[in-house]
């Protein structure tokens, strides 16, 4: 059977046409799409995947279980990319729906072949239970399901015919063990119990109630025979050892050993198998008590007497084996079972014309009914054994013969609607009950009807294969012809689609839409690979595309690099406003909002925005109920409030009733906070506790608000995070001393603030206690209550208290954050002036005479006047000051060189050298240092602006003697040592601002200090004692400093400015040398004289100018500024 299906699946040719069919109608459905093809590479690989589930679809309705996973996986593996969610849905389906037919298919293969097998071995039952378990089975195709009925219907035959074999047989072997034949009627009991039919189960118990048989009497074997015909249809080998114990103890108690034999009889009874017999084993363990107790009163058994009782003896006769007398069975009048039955329809079916059949096959002639005649009045006799036997026999003649009869009827008209099958199984039926009633039709009538079903068989046969020849022909045919019609349907739209993709591949590229051109050659390519034109003209696509992306990034890198060329000038662009803010500020700050508290749920959130809505509740009197009271302010606001008053609570607690007064006016509040409102109503109503507490209160949980004694309200805690990152930020201290010049101010003052000035940490602890200070003190949990706050990295409190405590927790730190923000921004202005004057003016004269040989042999005599060196001008202590200058404006003559004449011999006893120096200089300067730095309030800034220069302090002279080698001279090796330092020269300003709060005045504390170097100054050093004996000399610098401090505090105006301090140095120098009388004659004294003259002036200030800025004013500004350029 199975064979012939796995044929049936795998090698049916209608099955190949089916799937052309399909993929014909599929290629119609879809393929009309050819000639508009998609425009895009993406729409083709997606139309590709929308065909692909389809042909899936078609091969799963097809049975082409196979196939789908295979189109499924391919498309998954090829098209993915393409596939949309949808997609992707569909094919995991069909894919799971394939892959469970391919189970349900190798399950059906298997059961197919395990019931082949068990039909073999004439296991016919279990045989059947496989075809059942798969004949529903939604994965059978008609044909299969057709032929597992039927396959289920000859099993169904074949069993029914094996059934009454092996009850032939299992009562065959009952008689042959009535008549002493015990191993013949053993081995068949064996035969049937293996047989796997309803009697299996009552021979294997006849196996075990057999067993030691050969020296049972007749009477105890047809007793034990009895009890086997009698087992119930699931008897086991334990009722048929029970059975056997039974008649064993019967045997033992007929033997005299009652002992025994009650035992066996108590086991039976125990087991509870119901045996067969005339006594039931109760009876004879009543008997065998009573026998006992005979027997120890008279010391042995004896049977009772024949006039004892009836009712005994008959038991004790029937116990001792008397065999009844033996009555033959009367034949049954019912008749025997036949294997098949002809079909209802068939017998209310008129007997078909005669049709073309094969000589061979021949119609019995329909018997006419004889005539009726009046049958002479006799007396009816009735028929004997053999008589009876005689009409049965004559009856299963009968209904053979209409069985064959009808089944050649059958099978001449499945042979003319080509239904083979049914034919076969028509005739199967019908050789069926030939063999079955083979020897009472004897071996001419068995041998006539035999020949003429197996020559009809074969007819059948050799019909069937000329018209699967014809079939298979034809379906050939029709397959080559469709294949035939589909590939020149395919070819005619192939080229059309060749056509049209190279078309809008042109048509792409003419518009510079690289991409889609090569979609489409891409698509083109899919349908002929060896497209020649196609494969260049991609290859130049290819390039173009490259190339264009090449030119793009190019593009967008001179794009970024003059974005960035243009942010760089717009970072040097000097801002003169102490305050900017970004042009796109709005739009910045659009979608930024104050974080929420996210404990509360959103009703709860509605009912306190509402709370904090303001009312009007001056309608409220002193002589208003509470009831009334409660009614105004929950319609106060729309929508109203939902609040529920505890009456019974405060009736019992409180002592308020509804109608208790609420002694309290409205009066003038018309303007006031709701929550203000019922808190003081409360306040009013109830009064306050011996600690000072209201006694009533109020909770809000589900968005409806809760009246009641403030110790029965349920504690509604939520959990909150506050960040307070800029409240419990650690400020900027950097003031630090001015002692230390640059590093003790600059760096002094910054790290002492940072990193000694207490962290952010510190402020979060401290302001978790103000918290639990100043806010419902006895709330919290170290002061009895259940609220618990925690500081969280010095940035956030974590907070688990009830939403009235939060809500007040939110209110002092949104306060804090108002106090934050406000920045000074500083302007120091350091403005030294200088003034300096210099005048020198000298006159050296020298006078030579000769006075003749009478005064002095002809020598020279000399009158010199030296004090120009003496007036020469010196530096005073400031640094810009003039002394300094060496070079004279006028000059006639030097020191060195007089103006004189020195020819060998004088023109004239009197000769004059002078030296004339004139000069007068005036210097005004005016330097401007002004630092700026922008604070927030209450903090520090530091500034330094310093110059660091290298001198040298200190010089040394070192000699070494070197010999590099033994015949080498020695040899020495002076060098310099030099000392190098630093000096630090510029200004440092440490200022902390503080604002007062009327924000009109800055409370400024400042430490400044201003460095300056007044002169290099110079020093020389000389060594002596050298090898050659020179002096060598070298020079170090003493540079000499001033340094300026300034600490203060002191009040500005806002943008006002104030003279912090100021350092005015004055120095005058005036030296006057000359011939003491001659210098002092009008006019000519000048000759006899020099002088010199130096005036220094220097003023150092230092200003200060704050501005103060506050974010929402400077915010208010600037986007009013921004309004108004964008008018």
């Amino acid at each position: 059977m199975v064979a012939r299906v796995l044929v049936f699946i795998r090698s049916f040719k209608l099955r190949n046409l089916m799937i052309l069919a399909g993929l014909w109608g599929i290629f119609l459905a879809y393929g009309g799409t050819a000639l508009a093809q998609p425009a895009s590479k993406q729409e083709a690989m997606r139309q590709r995947v929308q065909w692909n589930i389809a042909i899936a679809e078609d091969q799963y309705q097809r049975g082409l279980y196979k196939e789908t996973e295979q189109t499924l996986l391919k498309t998954q593996s090829e098209y993915d990319a393409y596939m949309n969610s949808q997609d992707r849905r569909k094919v995991d389906e069909l894919l799971t729906q394939a892959r469970l037919a391919l189970t349900e298919r190798e399950k059906i293969a298997a059961y197919l072949q395990a019931s082949d097998e068990l039909a073999a071995n004439r296991q016919y039952h279990e045989a059947k239970s496989r075809l059942e378990a798969i004949k529903d089975n939604h994965f059978l195709t008609p044909d299969e399901r057709k032929q597992v009925a039927a396959a289920i219907k000859k099993l169904e035959t074949e069993s029914a015919s094996h059934s009454r074999r092996v009850q032939h047989l299992f009562d065959e072997s009952i008689k042959l063990y009535r008549a002493g034949q015990i191993e013949t009627a053993r081995a068949g009991f064996a035969e049937v119990a293996i047989s796997g039919t309803d009697v299996a189960s009552k021979a294997q118990a006849a196996v075990e109630m057999i067993k030691d048989s050969e020296q049972l009497t007749a009477v105890e074997r047809d007793r034990i025979a009895a009890s086997i015909q009698n087992l119930s249809k699931d008897a086991t080998p334990h009722e048929g050892r029970m059975h056997q114990l039974f008649h064993k103890s019967v045997r033992l108690y007929q033997a005299g050993q009652l002992e025994q034999a009650r035992n066996g009889f108590v086991e039976v009874i125990l087991s509870g198998v119901k045996v067969t017999g005339d006594t039931a084993p109760q009876d004879y363990v009543r008997l065998i008590d009573k026998a006992l107790i005979q027997r120890q009163q008279t010391g042995g058994f004896a049977p009772a007497a024949a006039d004892e009782d009836k009712t005994d003896m008959g038991v004790e006769d029937e116990l001792l084996g008397i065999e009844p007398a033996e009555v033959p069975a009367e034949p049954s009048t019912e008749p025997e079972q036949i294997e098949a039955e002809p079909a209802p329809e068939a017998k209310a079916q008129v007997t078909p014309e005669p049709q073309a059949l094969p000589e061979a096959v021949t119609q019995p002639e329909p018997q006419q009914p004889a005539p009726a005649t009046t049958p002479p009045e006799a007396k009816p006799t009735e028929p004997g054994y053999i008589g009876i036997i005689e009409q049965k026999r004559r009856r299963q003649i009968s209904y053979t013969q209409a069985i064959a009869a009808d089944a050649e009827a059958k099978a001449q008209q499945y042979l003319l609607a080509n239904e083979f099958g049914k034919a076969k199984q028509a005739l199967a039926a019908a050789m069926s009950v030939v063999n079955k009633n083979k020897i009472l039709l004897g071996d001419d009538l068995y041998k006539q009807y035999s020949e003429r079903l197996s020559q009809l068989d074969e007819q059948i046969t050799s019909y069937q294969n000329d018209y699967i020849a014809r079939q298979r022909a034809r379906e050939q045919a029709e397959t080559a012809q469709l294949r035939r019609k589909m590939r020149e349907t395919m070819e005619v739209q192939r080229t059309q689609a060749v056509k049209d993709y190279m078309d809008r591949a042109y048509a792409f590229s003419k518009e510079q839409r690289y991409e889609e051109a090569l979609g489409q050659l891409e698509q083109l390519l899919a349908v002929d690979p060896l497209n020649n034109r196609a494969l260049i003209y991609k290859k130049t696509l290819e390039d173009t595309v490259r190339w264009r992306k090449q030119l793009e990034i190019q593009k967008e890198t001179e794009k970024e690099e003059l974005e960035l060329l243009i942010e760089s000038g717009r970072e040097g662009i000097p801002f003169a406003s102490k305050y900017k803010l970004p042009r796109d500020w709005k739009e910045l700050t659009a979608g930024r909002k104050e974080d929420t508290l996210v404990g509360l749920s959103p009703v709860d959130a509605a009912v306190y925005a509402q709370l904090d809505r303001i009312v009007d509740i001056s309608e409220l009197t002193e002589n208003t109920s509470f009831a009334d009271a409660i009614d105004i302010l929950r319609t106060s606001v729309e929508p109203y409030l939902t609040i529920v008053v505890m009456w019974g609570n405060i009736s019992e607690n409180a002592f308020v009733e509804q109608t208790t007064p609420i002694n309290m006016s409205g009066e003038g509040l018309t303007s006031v906070r709701l929550r203000t409102g019922l808190e003081r109503l409360l306040q009013a109503v109830g009064g306050t506790t011996i600690e000072g507490l209201p006694l009533l209160g109020y909770s809000i949980e589900d968005g409806i608000i809760t009246i009641a004694t403030t110790d029965s309200l349920p504690a509604n805690f939520v959990q909150e995070v506050y960040d307070v990152g800029e409240i419990a930020s650690a400020p900027a201290r950097f003031m630090g001393g001015g002692g230390g010049g640059g590093y003790g101010g600059g760096y002094g003052g910054g790290y002492g603030g940072g990193r000694y000035g207490g962290g952010g940490e510190y402020y979060a602890y401290q302001l978790s206690y103000i918290i639990q200070e100043t806010i419902e003190p006895d709330s919290w949990y170290e002061y009895g209550g259940q609220g618990v706050i925690y500081p969280f990295g010095g940035t956030r409190l974590i907070v688990w208290q009830t939403p009235a405590v939060h809500k007040k927790i939110k209110d002092l730190i949104d306060k804090l954050r108002k106090l934050v923000g406000d920045q000074v921004a500083i302007e120091a202005r350091f403005l030294l002036v200088d003034e300096n004057f210099l005048e020198d003016i000298g006159l050296d004269t020298t006078i030579i005479f000769s006075p003749g040989r009478r005064w002095n042999s002809g020598g020279l005599i000399t009158i010199g006047q030296d004090s120009f060196s003496a007036v020469k001008p010196s530096a005073t202590k400031i640094s810009s000051s003039l002394g300094s200058t060496t070079s004279a404006a006028l000059s006639i003559g030097t020191e060195l060189s007089p103006i004189s004449y020195n020819g060998g011999a004088l023109l004239d006893d009197l000769t004059v050298n002078f030296v004339l120096r004139a000069t007068q200089m005036h210097a005004n300067s005016r330097v401007l240092t002004a630092p700026k730095a922008t604070v927030l309030n209450g903090e520090s800034a530091s500034l330094s602006i310093q110059q660091q220069r290298n001198y040298v302090s200190n010089v040394g002279f070192n000699s070494e003697t070197v010999q590099t080698g033994i015949d080498t001279p020695i040899t020495t090796v002076a060098y310099w040592t030099t000392d190098i330092d630093q000096i630090t020269t510029g200004i440092n300003l440490s200022i902390t601002p503080t604002i007062t709060a009327d924000k009109k005045y800055v409370i400024l504390m400042v430490i400044t200090s201003l460095d300056d170097q007044l002169s290099g100054g110079e020093n020389e050093g000389m060594v002596q004692g050298l090898l050659s004996g020179e002096v060598v000399t070298n020079y170090f610098d003493l540079p000499e400093l001033q340094n300026t401090r300034l600490r203060t505090r002191v009040t500005i105006p806002d943008q006002g400015t104030v003279l912090l301090g100021g350092l005015t140095l004055s120095a005058e120098k005036e030296v006057q040398s000359g011939v003491p009388v001659l210098s002092k004659i009008p006019v000519l004294g000048r000759l006899f004289s020099n002088r010199s003259e130096v005036k220094d002036k220097q003023i150092l200030l230092i200003l200060v100018k704050p501005t103060i800025i506050l974010k929402e004013e400077e915010e208010a500004k600037a986007i009013a500024a921004m309004e108004r350029e964008n008018r």
